[in-house]
């Protein structure tokens, strides 16, 4: 993989922000430690596919990764909370078709 551009990042900026768009959505394609307290991060955006190579600190690794995980508990709510809605769904479906008698042994698998 090319990375396309390579600068030193302050902790403060924040890894998760792209370079080339306002996407707040950075996530991390690899990264290995170059040195005692330094990282070398290929990061991407999936807004505008950009893709760039960071070096920072461990201290600001850290803080990525946090980042990385509050926006990972996020996306499970989000998934909990859609998986939910079909539920409720398919149960007032089959609640409708057991009181319209349409549910028949075929349904489970019967003859």
């Amino acid at each position: 993989m090319e990375a396309r551009k390579q600068r030193r990042i302050e902790p403060e900026e924040g890894l998760e922000r792209c370079r080339s768009c306002p996407s707040r959505l950075v996530y991390p394609l690899r990264w290995r430690r170059i040195g005692e307290d330094w990282w070398q991060l290929d990061l991407r955006c999936p807004d505008c596919d950009d893709i760039w190579r960071e070096r920072c600190s461990t201290s600001t690794v850290k803080l990525f990764d946090k980042t990385l995980g509050r926006g990972r508990e996020v996306l499970v709510s989000h998934l909990r909370e859609i998986e939910r809605i079909e539920r409720e769904d398919e149960i007032s479906r089959f609640v409708s078709a057991l009181a319209a008698d349409a549910i028949l042994p075929f349904d489970f698998g019967g003859p």
